[in-house]
């Protein structure tokens, strides 16, 4: 059975169910009111975007919020986790759509799904660890590692603020990597490449190809550095 208090974040009181270790926080939350935060300390079978494993050992942050419908809570996350890092002593930058990196290697990741009218926003930080080869953690990038409620009490302070569409958009495009960098993204079977330069007011990605700009809503994007293709 979870622990279960009150987490009061800018005048709002959450309620916050801790585990110890469980399979996914994400399939926990499924179900559960607005404003229910679950957080534990390891997960069995965490996953990101297109079901990819995310790899889950003591010492990360591994959190799921239950959240009212918001079109631009992909951007509204990517800056509330990467402020937080950066709070932390961690130049975090953001990869579009919403992965956040420290020099191209992958930091923490956000996942967004819907389910029952309401959004379920999971995020998982590498505070002491370095999961796999090409990802980094709070410490190997040598920031302030913090107790894992601690960096959450911080990411929801900048998630739940009351901020403006455009002010987020204008934080999210001075954190964004991806704008001014070669890509290629994959969507579907198909495959897009060329240079990003800009992020629309919804948050769909601008890419410069040679067959002219192309606007896109979703899909993987890799940033291309030299002949080789790395995706942080």
């Amino acid at each position: 059975m979870p622990q279960i208090r009150s987490l009061s974040i800018n005048g709002r009181e959450l309620r916050l169910l801790r585990y110890g270790r469980v399979d996914s926080t994400q399939r926990i939350t499924r179900g559960l009111p607005v404003e229910t935060v679950v957080i534990a300390d390891s997960q069995t079978a965490g996953h990101g975007r297109y079901g990819r494993e995310w790899v889950s050992p003591p010492g990360g942050l591994y959190t799921s919020i239950v959240l009212a419908p918001d079109p631009l809570l992909p951007l509204r996350a990517g800056v509330a986790v990467a402020e937080a890092l950066s709070g932390c002593g961690v130049p975090a930058r953001l990869k579009w759509p919403n992965d956040v990196t420290v020099d191209g290697k992958k930091i923490a990741g956000v996942l967004i799904e819907e389910a029952d009218g309401a959004m379920i926003l999971g995020i998982g930080v590498n505070l002491d660890r370095v999961p796999y080869p090409g990802a980094t953690s709070v410490r190997a990038a040598g920031g302030r590692v913090t107790a894992p409620e601690e960096l959450l009490s911080c990411i929801l302070r900048v998630l739940l603020a009351p901020t403006a569409d455009d002010a987020i958009l204008t934080r999210y495009r001075a954190l964004c990597a991806t704008i001014g960098t070669e890509v290629s993204i994959s969507i579907g079977r198909g495959l897009i490449r060329g240079r990003a330069v800009g992020i629309e007011p919804d948050g769909a990605l601008i890419v410069s190809t040679a067959a002219g700009a192309r606007r896109i809503a979703s899909g993987e994007c890799r940033h291309l550095y030299g002949r080789g293709i790395r995706s942080s």
